[in-house]
């Protein structure tokens, strides 16, 4: 695990043996945290079932073993993108025309995201390669694994 507490006071034996976990001690780091979206669970004492689902195991299962929610809903995407590009449009009515218009609009909003997505973990690179050459003789060996990875130029 890496360290980013630059600067800060060594852990102490506890914070030390809790971090292995990653668990944090109170006011110790982040403030932030991503909450990975489930199909069910328990908060506390609160059931929680998100999907309403007939069978949330099955739907679980489905999720995490086939494809999650958002990767069934690209391929459902560019499915009936490549049927609407096979549709005149000239025999449709105006809200036929402007479903698929809100559909095209969509794909090209989540591609945007995920074009977005992709520069931003580029620059979280660079920001790690930078933390990295701060202190080359300590990172020696990581740095050469990052200069292994790149193709000769």
């Amino acid at each position: 695990m890496p360290d980013d507490r630059r600067g800060a006071p060594p852990l102490t034996p506890w914070q030390a043996w809790l971090s292995m976990f990653g668990i944090r001690t109170p006011l110790s780091g982040d403030v932030t945290q991503d909450i990975a979206p489930s199909i069910g669970g328990q908060l506390g004492l609160i059931n929680i079932n998100a999907t309403r689902s007939g069978d949330p195991g099955l739907e679980h299962r489905i999720i995490t073993q086939v494809a999650s929610y958002g990767r069934q809903l690209g391929w459902l995407l560019e499915a009936v993108e490549v049927l609407a590009r096979q549709q005149s449009r000239r025999d449709l009515d105006e809200a036929d025309i402007h479903a698929l218009d809100q559909l095209h609009e969509l794909a090209e909003r989540i591609e945007a995201v995920k074009e977005q997505a992709a520069l931003d973990q580029v620059d979280r690179i660079v920001s790690e390669v930078q933390a990295l050459s701060r202190d080359p003789e300590a990172n020696a060996e990581a740095i050469r694994r990052v200069r292994g990875a790149l193709p000769d130029q």
